[in-house]
Protein backbone atom coordinates (compact mmCIF):
# COMPACT_ATOMS: atom_id res chain seq x y z
CA UNK A 1 0.00 0.00 0.00
CA UNK A 2 2.76 2.20 0.62
CA UNK A 3 4.73 1.79 -2.52
CA UNK A 4 3.85 1.78 -6.48
CA UNK A 5 5.04 -0.64 -8.87
CA UNK A 6 5.84 0.87 -12.84
CA UNK A 7 7.38 -1.84 -15.53
CA UNK A 8 7.66 -1.28 -19.28
CA UNK A 9 9.82 -0.47 -22.00
CA UNK A 10 13.08 1.32 -20.72
CA UNK A 11 15.56 2.72 -24.25
CA UNK A 12 18.54 0.91 -24.53
CA UNK A 13 18.10 -1.39 -21.22
CA UNK A 14 15.23 -3.83 -22.55
CA UNK A 15 12.36 -3.70 -19.75
CA UNK A 16 12.64 -1.93 -16.26
CA UNK A 17 10.65 -2.06 -12.82
CA UNK A 18 10.48 0.41 -10.36
CA UNK A 19 9.27 0.81 -7.30
CA UNK A 20 7.92 4.34 -6.22
CA UNK A 21 7.04 5.89 -2.89
CA UNK A 22 3.47 6.09 -2.57
CA UNK A 23 3.93 9.50 -0.20
CA UNK A 24 7.15 11.68 -1.59
CA UNK A 25 7.06 10.38 -4.93
CA UNK A 26 10.86 9.15 -5.76
CA UNK A 27 11.98 5.72 -6.73
CA UNK A 28 13.02 3.21 -3.74
CA UNK A 29 14.53 0.76 -6.31
CA UNK A 30 14.76 -0.57 -9.72
CA UNK A 31 15.57 -3.90 -11.35
CA UNK A 32 16.21 -4.15 -15.43
CA UNK A 33 15.05 -7.07 -17.35
CA UNK A 34 16.50 -8.09 -20.81
CA UNK A 35 14.45 -7.03 -24.22
CA UNK A 36 13.07 -11.15 -24.40
CA UNK A 37 12.19 -10.93 -20.78
CA UNK A 38 8.97 -8.52 -21.03
CA UNK A 39 7.51 -7.86 -17.72
CA UNK A 40 4.17 -9.00 -17.76
CA UNK A 41 2.54 -8.34 -14.32
CA UNK A 42 3.74 -7.45 -11.13
CA UNK A 43 2.54 -8.31 -7.53
CA UNK A 44 3.63 -7.30 -4.11
CA UNK A 45 3.76 -9.94 -1.24
CA UNK A 46 4.97 -8.48 1.62
CA UNK A 47 8.92 -6.78 1.08
CA UNK A 48 9.18 -8.77 -2.02
CA UNK A 49 7.67 -8.37 -5.72
CA UNK A 50 6.37 -10.96 -7.79
CA UNK A 51 7.49 -11.01 -11.64
CA UNK A 52 5.39 -12.86 -14.31
CA UNK A 53 8.20 -12.37 -17.09
CA UNK A 54 8.79 -14.06 -20.76
CA UNK A 55 7.91 -13.20 -24.63
CA UNK A 56 6.58 -16.99 -25.03
CA UNK A 57 8.80 -19.11 -22.29
CA UNK A 58 6.99 -17.24 -18.95
CA UNK A 59 9.14 -17.44 -15.69
CA UNK A 60 7.97 -15.85 -12.52
CA UNK A 61 10.15 -14.89 -9.84
CA UNK A 62 11.12 -13.12 -6.63
CA UNK A 63 12.58 -9.79 -6.09
CA UNK A 64 13.56 -8.55 -2.84
CA UNK A 65 15.04 -5.15 -2.01
CA UNK A 66 17.55 -4.77 1.27
CA UNK A 67 20.35 -3.07 2.36
CA UNK A 68 20.97 -1.00 -0.91
CA UNK A 69 20.99 -4.36 -3.00
CA UNK A 70 18.21 -6.46 -5.05
CA UNK A 71 18.53 -9.82 -4.94
CA UNK A 72 16.68 -12.69 -6.36
CA UNK A 73 15.18 -15.29 -4.04
CA UNK A 74 13.91 -17.97 -6.71
CA UNK A 75 12.83 -18.16 -10.05
CA UNK A 76 10.72 -20.84 -11.36
CA UNK A 77 10.15 -21.58 -15.28
CA UNK A 78 6.36 -22.59 -16.40
CA UNK A 79 5.99 -23.24 -19.88
CA UNK A 80 5.29 -22.29 -23.52
CA UNK A 81 2.15 -19.50 -24.10
CA UNK A 82 1.24 -16.47 -26.14
CA UNK A 83 -1.25 -15.20 -23.54
CA UNK A 84 -1.01 -12.62 -20.90
CA UNK A 85 -4.33 -11.26 -20.00
CA UNK A 86 -4.79 -12.98 -16.63
CA UNK A 87 -3.37 -10.86 -13.23
CA UNK A 88 -1.22 -12.48 -11.16
CA UNK A 89 -3.08 -13.41 -7.20
CA UNK A 90 -1.61 -13.61 -3.78
CA UNK A 91 -3.79 -16.25 -1.78
CA UNK A 92 -3.13 -19.13 0.50
CA UNK A 93 0.87 -18.42 0.61
CA UNK A 94 1.23 -19.01 -2.94
CA UNK A 95 0.99 -16.72 -5.79
CA UNK A 96 -1.84 -17.58 -8.31
CA UNK A 97 -1.24 -17.53 -12.23
CA UNK A 98 -4.09 -18.75 -14.41
CA UNK A 99 -3.61 -19.08 -18.46
CA UNK A 100 -6.28 -19.00 -21.12
CA UNK A 101 -4.30 -20.35 -24.03
CA UNK A 102 -2.97 -23.87 -22.29
CA UNK A 103 -6.08 -23.48 -19.99
CA UNK A 104 -4.44 -24.31 -16.37
CA UNK A 105 -4.11 -22.41 -12.70
CA UNK A 106 -0.74 -22.97 -11.32
CA UNK A 107 -0.14 -22.36 -7.31
CA UNK A 108 3.28 -21.39 -6.65
CA UNK A 109 4.86 -21.08 -3.28
CA UNK A 110 5.84 -17.81 -2.08
CA UNK A 111 8.23 -19.08 -0.06
CA UNK A 112 10.57 -21.76 -2.23
CA UNK A 113 8.69 -21.15 -5.65
CA UNK A 114 7.69 -24.85 -6.21
CA UNK A 115 4.88 -25.40 -8.21
CA UNK A 116 1.92 -26.48 -5.60
CA UNK A 117 0.52 -29.27 -7.84
CA UNK A 118 -1.08 -30.84 -5.03
CA UNK A 119 -2.83 -28.27 -3.56
CA UNK A 120 -5.01 -27.77 -7.12
CA UNK A 121 -6.15 -30.74 -8.10
CA UNK A 122 -9.93 -29.85 -8.11
CA UNK A 123 -9.42 -27.13 -10.09
CA UNK A 124 -7.61 -29.47 -12.66
CA UNK A 125 -10.36 -31.54 -12.83
CA UNK A 126 -12.81 -28.88 -13.38
CA UNK A 127 -11.13 -27.22 -16.19
CA UNK A 128 -10.97 -30.60 -17.74
CA UNK A 129 -13.63 -29.63 -20.89
CA UNK A 130 -14.07 -26.14 -19.67
CA UNK A 131 -12.27 -22.99 -21.28
CA UNK A 132 -10.77 -20.77 -18.49
CA UNK A 133 -11.84 -17.15 -18.66
CA UNK A 134 -11.23 -15.92 -15.37
CA UNK A 135 -10.61 -16.30 -11.51
CA UNK A 136 -10.50 -14.43 -8.48
CA UNK A 137 -9.38 -15.49 -4.97
CA UNK A 138 -10.27 -13.70 -1.39
CA UNK A 139 -8.94 -14.56 1.73
CA UNK A 140 -11.50 -18.17 1.85
CA UNK A 141 -11.60 -19.05 -1.60
CA UNK A 142 -10.59 -19.44 -5.34
CA UNK A 143 -13.23 -18.09 -8.08
CA UNK A 144 -13.08 -19.69 -11.70
CA UNK A 145 -14.94 -18.11 -14.41
CA UNK A 146 -15.18 -20.70 -17.18
CA UNK A 147 -17.87 -20.57 -20.42
CA UNK A 148 -21.22 -20.69 -18.59
CA UNK A 149 -19.58 -21.85 -15.58
CA UNK A 150 -18.70 -20.30 -12.40
CA UNK A 151 -16.74 -22.39 -9.48
CA UNK A 152 -15.82 -21.78 -5.83
CA UNK A 153 -12.82 -23.64 -4.50
CA UNK A 154 -12.46 -23.42 -0.46
CA UNK A 155 -8.99 -23.58 0.86
CA UNK A 156 -8.29 -25.69 3.16
CA UNK A 157 -7.65 -24.45 6.91
CA UNK A 158 -4.92 -26.20 8.16
CA UNK A 159 -5.74 -24.97 11.54
CA UNK A 160 -9.55 -26.14 12.02
CA UNK A 161 -9.60 -29.09 14.53
CA UNK A 162 -10.06 -32.42 12.64
CA UNK A 163 -12.11 -35.34 13.87
CA UNK A 164 -9.66 -38.06 14.25
CA UNK A 165 -9.52 -41.32 11.55
CA UNK A 166 -9.75 -43.75 14.79
CA UNK A 167 -12.69 -42.22 15.08
CA UNK A 168 -14.32 -42.06 11.70
CA UNK A 169 -13.01 -45.45 11.39
CA UNK A 170 -15.38 -46.41 14.34
CA UNK A 171 -18.03 -44.35 12.12
CA UNK A 172 -17.45 -46.80 9.24
CA UNK A 173 -17.79 -49.90 11.22
CA UNK A 174 -20.84 -48.29 12.99
CA UNK A 175 -22.88 -47.43 10.03
CA UNK A 176 -21.16 -50.20 7.69
CA UNK A 177 -23.62 -48.50 4.40
CA UNK A 178 -23.37 -45.04 5.29
CA UNK A 179 -22.25 -43.48 2.43
CA UNK A 180 -21.34 -40.16 4.48
CA UNK A 181 -19.10 -41.75 7.24
CA UNK A 182 -17.24 -43.12 4.26
CA UNK A 183 -16.85 -40.03 2.30
CA UNK A 184 -15.60 -38.37 5.79
CA UNK A 185 -13.38 -41.24 6.20
CA UNK A 186 -12.12 -41.04 2.17
CA UNK A 187 -11.36 -37.15 3.33
CA UNK A 188 -9.88 -37.79 6.21
CA UNK A 189 -7.37 -40.10 4.32
CA UNK A 190 -6.63 -37.43 1.23
CA UNK A 191 -6.47 -34.90 3.71
CA UNK A 192 -4.23 -36.31 5.83
CA UNK A 193 -1.45 -37.25 3.39
CA UNK A 194 -2.57 -40.55 2.80
CA UNK A 195 -3.54 -40.57 -1.10
CA UNK A 196 -2.74 -44.45 -1.28
CA UNK A 197 -4.88 -45.53 1.71
CA UNK A 198 -7.88 -43.60 0.55
CA UNK A 199 -8.01 -44.73 -2.61
CA UNK A 200 -7.48 -48.13 -1.53
CA UNK A 201 -10.36 -47.89 1.07
CA UNK A 202 -12.45 -45.81 -1.87
CA UNK A 203 -11.96 -48.19 -4.45
CA UNK A 204 -13.10 -51.44 -1.73
CA UNK A 205 -16.10 -49.15 -1.44
CA UNK A 206 -17.10 -48.66 -4.71
CA UNK A 207 -16.19 -52.69 -5.62
CA UNK A 208 -17.89 -54.66 -2.59
CA UNK A 209 -21.08 -52.41 -2.38
CA UNK A 210 -21.80 -50.95 -5.88
CA UNK A 211 -24.08 -47.88 -4.60
CA UNK A 212 -26.77 -46.44 -6.27
CA UNK A 213 -26.03 -43.47 -8.81
CA UNK A 214 -27.13 -41.01 -7.08
CA UNK A 215 -24.63 -42.15 -3.65
CA UNK A 216 -21.81 -43.61 -5.99
CA UNK A 217 -21.29 -39.89 -7.68
CA UNK A 218 -19.64 -38.14 -4.75
CA UNK A 219 -17.83 -41.73 -4.22
CA UNK A 220 -16.65 -41.60 -7.55
CA UNK A 221 -15.36 -37.78 -7.46
CA UNK A 222 -13.54 -38.54 -3.74
CA UNK A 223 -12.15 -41.66 -5.82
CA UNK A 224 -10.88 -39.23 -8.50
CA UNK A 225 -9.08 -36.88 -5.97
CA UNK A 226 -7.45 -40.08 -4.10
CA UNK A 227 -6.05 -41.25 -7.75
CA UNK A 228 -4.59 -37.75 -8.84
CA UNK A 229 -2.72 -38.04 -5.41
CA UNK A 230 -1.54 -40.96 -5.56
CA UNK A 231 -0.15 -40.61 -8.93
CA UNK A 232 1.78 -37.70 -7.61
CA UNK A 233 3.71 -39.72 -5.09
CA UNK A 234 5.63 -41.14 -8.00
CA UNK A 235 6.32 -44.50 -6.80
CA UNK A 236 4.67 -46.36 -9.07
CA UNK A 237 7.12 -48.55 -10.13
CA UNK A 238 6.13 -51.63 -13.14
CA UNK A 239 8.79 -54.53 -13.46
CA UNK A 240 9.87 -55.76 -16.59
CA UNK A 241 11.91 -58.97 -17.25
CA UNK A 242 13.42 -60.14 -21.03
CA UNK A 243 11.26 -61.06 -23.35
CA UNK A 244 10.69 -64.94 -24.09
CA UNK A 245 12.82 -65.78 -28.00
CA UNK A 246 8.88 -66.57 -29.11
CA UNK A 247 7.31 -63.71 -28.30
CA UNK A 248 5.03 -62.65 -31.52
CA UNK A 249 3.33 -59.40 -32.11
CA UNK A 250 0.12 -60.82 -33.58
CA UNK A 251 -2.57 -59.88 -31.53
CA UNK A 252 -3.28 -63.04 -30.12
CA UNK A 253 -1.78 -63.64 -26.69
CA UNK A 254 -0.41 -67.20 -27.62
CA UNK A 255 3.18 -66.44 -26.58
CA UNK A 256 4.18 -67.10 -22.73
CA UNK A 257 4.18 -63.19 -21.75
CA UNK A 258 5.56 -62.77 -18.04
CA UNK A 259 3.12 -63.35 -15.69
CA UNK A 260 4.93 -62.41 -12.45
CA UNK A 261 4.78 -58.78 -13.42
CA UNK A 262 1.56 -58.57 -15.27
CA UNK A 263 -0.65 -56.18 -13.80
CA UNK A 264 -4.40 -56.85 -13.79
CA UNK A 265 -6.41 -53.59 -13.72
CA UNK A 266 -9.77 -54.38 -13.05
CA UNK A 267 -11.79 -51.92 -10.19
CA UNK A 268 -13.00 -48.96 -9.64
CA UNK A 269 -9.15 -47.56 -9.15
CA UNK A 270 -7.79 -47.73 -12.79
CA UNK A 271 -10.55 -46.06 -13.95
CA UNK A 272 -11.19 -41.96 -14.64
CA UNK A 273 -13.57 -40.02 -15.63
CA UNK A 274 -13.28 -38.55 -19.13
CA UNK A 275 -13.56 -34.97 -17.83
CA UNK A 276 -16.57 -32.96 -19.80
CA UNK A 277 -19.04 -30.55 -18.56
CA UNK A 278 -21.85 -32.81 -18.77
CA UNK A 279 -20.40 -35.83 -17.07
CA UNK A 280 -17.62 -35.42 -14.48
CA UNK A 281 -18.06 -39.62 -12.90
CA UNK A 282 -17.41 -42.77 -15.31
CA UNK A 283 -20.21 -44.81 -16.03
CA UNK A 284 -18.67 -48.04 -15.45
CA UNK A 285 -20.88 -50.90 -14.53
CA UNK A 286 -18.00 -53.29 -13.46
CA UNK A 287 -14.78 -55.54 -15.12
CA UNK A 288 -17.03 -56.55 -18.38
CA UNK A 289 -17.76 -52.76 -18.94
CA UNK A 290 -13.76 -52.03 -19.04
CA UNK A 291 -11.15 -54.23 -17.67
CA UNK A 292 -7.59 -54.80 -19.03
CA UNK A 293 -4.57 -57.14 -17.93
CA UNK A 294 -1.03 -55.35 -18.97
CA UNK A 295 1.80 -57.21 -19.84
CA UNK A 296 5.29 -56.40 -20.57
CA UNK A 297 9.13 -57.65 -21.47
CA UNK A 298 12.26 -56.09 -23.13
CA UNK A 299 15.23 -57.25 -25.35
CA UNK A 300 17.94 -55.33 -26.84
CA UNK A 301 16.47 -54.44 -29.70
CA UNK A 302 12.60 -53.74 -28.47
CA UNK A 303 10.33 -52.85 -25.06
CA UNK A 304 7.22 -55.16 -25.37
CA UNK A 305 4.22 -54.64 -24.35
CA UNK A 306 0.23 -56.54 -24.61
CA UNK A 307 -2.88 -55.38 -23.05
CA UNK A 308 -5.81 -57.61 -23.48
CA UNK A 309 -8.91 -55.56 -22.94
CA UNK A 310 -12.29 -56.34 -21.75
CA UNK A 311 -15.15 -54.14 -23.13
CA UNK A 312 -18.28 -55.38 -23.77
CA UNK A 313 -18.88 -52.80 -26.38
CA UNK A 314 -16.19 -52.46 -29.22
CA UNK A 315 -16.55 -49.45 -31.39
CA UNK A 316 -14.62 -48.46 -33.85
CA UNK A 317 -12.35 -44.55 -33.51
CA UNK A 318 -12.85 -41.92 -35.47
CA UNK A 319 -9.39 -39.84 -35.02
CA UNK A 320 -10.82 -37.04 -37.54
CA UNK A 321 -13.65 -36.23 -34.49
CA UNK A 322 -13.03 -33.81 -32.15
CA UNK A 323 -14.20 -35.69 -29.46
CA UNK A 324 -12.69 -39.35 -28.18
CA UNK A 325 -15.52 -41.25 -30.69
CA UNK A 326 -15.02 -45.22 -30.38
CA UNK A 327 -12.22 -47.05 -28.70
CA UNK A 328 -8.81 -45.72 -28.62
CA UNK A 329 -5.80 -46.81 -27.26
CA UNK A 330 -3.01 -44.16 -25.34
CA UNK A 331 0.66 -44.94 -25.55
CA UNK A 332 2.29 -42.19 -23.08
CA UNK A 333 6.50 -42.33 -22.67
CA UNK A 334 8.74 -40.70 -21.26
CA UNK A 335 12.08 -41.74 -22.74
CA UNK A 336 14.23 -39.69 -21.03
CA UNK A 337 12.31 -40.69 -17.79
CA UNK A 338 13.22 -36.74 -16.69
CA UNK A 339 9.60 -35.79 -15.84
CA UNK A 340 8.57 -32.54 -15.95
CA UNK A 341 4.62 -31.18 -15.31
CA UNK A 342 3.74 -30.93 -18.91
CA UNK A 343 5.15 -32.72 -22.21
CA UNK A 344 8.31 -31.44 -23.68
CA UNK A 345 11.65 -32.60 -25.82
CA UNK A 346 11.34 -36.05 -26.46
CA UNK A 347 8.11 -36.86 -24.48
CA UNK A 348 5.89 -39.19 -27.00
CA UNK A 349 2.15 -39.47 -27.47
CA UNK A 350 1.10 -42.31 -29.38
CA UNK A 351 -2.49 -43.77 -29.89
CA UNK A 352 -3.64 -47.19 -31.38
CA UNK A 353 -6.98 -48.06 -32.56
CA UNK A 354 -9.32 -50.30 -35.17
CA UNK A 355 -10.78 -47.96 -37.81
CA UNK A 356 -12.40 -48.71 -41.10
CA UNK A 357 -10.87 -45.79 -42.83
CA UNK A 358 -7.60 -46.72 -45.39
CA UNK A 359 -4.33 -46.04 -43.44
CA UNK A 360 -3.79 -41.96 -44.15
CA UNK A 361 0.08 -40.31 -45.23
CA UNK A 362 1.76 -39.26 -42.89
CA UNK A 363 2.75 -35.57 -42.16
CA UNK A 364 5.92 -34.53 -43.33
CA UNK A 365 7.03 -33.87 -39.96
CA UNK A 366 5.72 -36.58 -38.40
CA UNK A 367 7.87 -38.97 -36.71
CA UNK A 368 8.03 -42.58 -38.66
CA UNK A 369 8.28 -45.09 -35.92
CA UNK A 370 10.04 -48.38 -36.50
CA UNK A 371 8.80 -50.57 -34.27
CA UNK A 372 5.43 -53.13 -34.62
CA UNK A 373 2.15 -53.10 -33.68
CA UNK A 374 -1.13 -55.25 -33.79
CA UNK A 375 -4.49 -54.82 -32.47
CA UNK A 376 -6.94 -57.46 -32.91
CA UNK A 377 -11.31 -58.28 -31.41
CA UNK A 378 -10.38 -60.94 -29.41
CA UNK A 379 -10.76 -64.68 -30.42
CA UNK A 380 -14.27 -64.50 -27.90
CA UNK A 381 -15.19 -61.15 -29.07
CA UNK A 382 -15.20 -59.82 -25.76
CA UNK A 383 -12.73 -56.75 -25.82
CA UNK A 384 -9.24 -56.31 -27.90
CA UNK A 385 -5.97 -57.45 -27.67
CA UNK A 386 -3.52 -55.02 -28.66
CA UNK A 387 0.70 -55.99 -29.22
CA UNK A 388 3.57 -53.80 -29.42
CA UNK A 389 7.04 -53.40 -29.74
CA UNK A 390 8.50 -50.15 -29.58
CA UNK A 391 12.32 -49.81 -30.75
CA UNK A 392 14.57 -48.48 -27.87
CA UNK A 393 16.17 -46.09 -30.58
CA UNK A 394 12.97 -44.24 -31.12
CA UNK A 395 12.41 -43.85 -27.51
CA UNK A 396 15.79 -42.10 -27.36
CA UNK A 397 17.68 -44.85 -26.19
CA UNK A 398 21.03 -44.67 -28.61
CA UNK A 399 23.17 -47.17 -26.89
CA UNK A 400 25.50 -44.68 -25.53
CA UNK A 401 24.31 -41.98 -23.33
CA UNK A 402 21.44 -44.22 -22.67
CA UNK A 403 21.34 -48.12 -23.31
CA UNK A 404 18.81 -50.89 -22.19
CA UNK A 405 20.28 -52.37 -19.47
CA UNK A 406 19.42 -53.76 -16.46
CA UNK A 407 18.63 -51.31 -14.08
CA UNK A 408 17.65 -48.53 -16.79
CA UNK A 409 14.40 -46.71 -16.24
CA UNK A 410 12.04 -44.57 -18.16
CA UNK A 411 7.84 -43.34 -17.62
CA UNK A 412 5.31 -45.40 -19.23
CA UNK A 413 1.68 -45.22 -19.24
CA UNK A 414 -1.48 -46.43 -20.89
CA UNK A 415 -4.78 -44.80 -20.93
CA UNK A 416 -8.08 -47.01 -22.96
CA UNK A 417 -10.16 -44.03 -24.17
CA UNK A 418 -13.75 -46.40 -23.82
CA UNK A 419 -16.91 -44.98 -25.62
CA UNK A 420 -19.61 -47.18 -25.31
CA UNK A 421 -22.50 -45.43 -27.22
CA UNK A 422 -20.89 -43.73 -30.24
CA UNK A 423 -21.03 -39.87 -28.66
CA UNK A 424 -17.49 -40.18 -26.89
CA UNK A 425 -15.96 -41.71 -24.21
CA UNK A 426 -16.93 -41.11 -20.98
CA UNK A 427 -14.67 -43.03 -18.83
CA UNK A 428 -10.91 -43.99 -19.29
CA UNK A 429 -8.36 -47.03 -18.05
CA UNK A 430 -4.70 -46.88 -17.17
CA UNK A 431 -2.18 -47.75 -14.72
CA UNK A 432 -2.36 -44.47 -12.76
CA UNK A 433 -3.85 -40.90 -13.16
CA UNK A 434 -1.21 -39.62 -14.57
CA UNK A 435 -3.06 -38.20 -17.88
CA UNK A 436 -6.56 -37.68 -17.16
CA UNK A 437 -8.33 -37.47 -20.56
CA UNK A 438 -10.37 -34.26 -21.70
CA UNK A 439 -13.01 -34.95 -23.52
CA UNK A 440 -11.95 -33.22 -26.73
CA UNK A 441 -8.67 -35.11 -28.64
CA UNK A 442 -6.78 -31.45 -29.16
CA UNK A 443 -6.48 -30.87 -25.50
CA UNK A 444 -4.97 -34.55 -24.32
CA UNK A 445 -1.38 -32.75 -24.09
CA UNK A 446 -2.73 -30.29 -21.60
CA UNK A 447 -3.27 -33.20 -18.59
CA UNK A 448 -0.23 -35.07 -20.17
CA UNK A 449 1.77 -34.95 -17.02
CA UNK A 450 5.62 -36.90 -17.19
CA UNK A 451 6.35 -36.35 -13.37
CA UNK A 452 3.93 -39.09 -12.44
CA UNK A 453 4.23 -41.26 -15.05
CA UNK A 454 4.79 -45.06 -14.06
CA UNK A 455 8.09 -46.34 -13.84
CA UNK A 456 9.29 -49.00 -16.19
CA UNK A 457 12.18 -50.60 -14.57
CA UNK A 458 14.18 -53.12 -16.18
CA UNK A 459 15.40 -56.47 -15.01
CA UNK A 460 18.12 -58.80 -15.85
CA UNK A 461 16.24 -62.10 -15.48
CA UNK A 462 12.42 -63.48 -14.95
CA UNK A 463 11.12 -64.23 -11.35
CA UNK A 464 9.55 -62.94 -8.25
CA UNK A 465 6.00 -63.54 -7.20
CA UNK A 466 2.78 -63.26 -9.18
CA UNK A 467 1.32 -59.31 -9.04
CA UNK A 468 -1.70 -59.27 -7.47
CA UNK A 469 -4.60 -60.10 -9.08
CA UNK A 470 -6.24 -56.76 -8.51
CA UNK A 471 -5.05 -53.12 -8.56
Amino acid sequence: PDALFVWGRAPAQGWRLAVIDRARGDRRWHRDFPNDMPILDVIPARDDAIVLCGDVTRSILALRHEAGETKELWRRRLYESFDAGLPLLIAGGSVIHGDRETNRILAVSLARGNIQTEGLSAVRRFLGGRRLRDYRADREALYVLTEGTLACFVFHDLYRPRITREALVLDVLARERDIDAQLALGRTLLAGGEAQAALGFLNGVLWDQWALPAQAEPLWQLLGAAQEESARAGNTVVRCVPAPPELEIDGILNEPWPLATALTLDRPASITAVQAPHAMVPAWSGPNDLSAKFFCAWDAECFYFALDVRDNVVLLHDDEASAWLGDCLIIDVDPEGDGGLFGAGGDRMLTLFLTVQPPQPNDADAKTFKGRYKLKVSEDRTGVVYECALRWDDLGFDGVARKAAPGATFGFNIVVADDDTGTGARQALSINASHVLSSKRDRAWETYIPDFFPRIVLEDAPGGQPAPESR
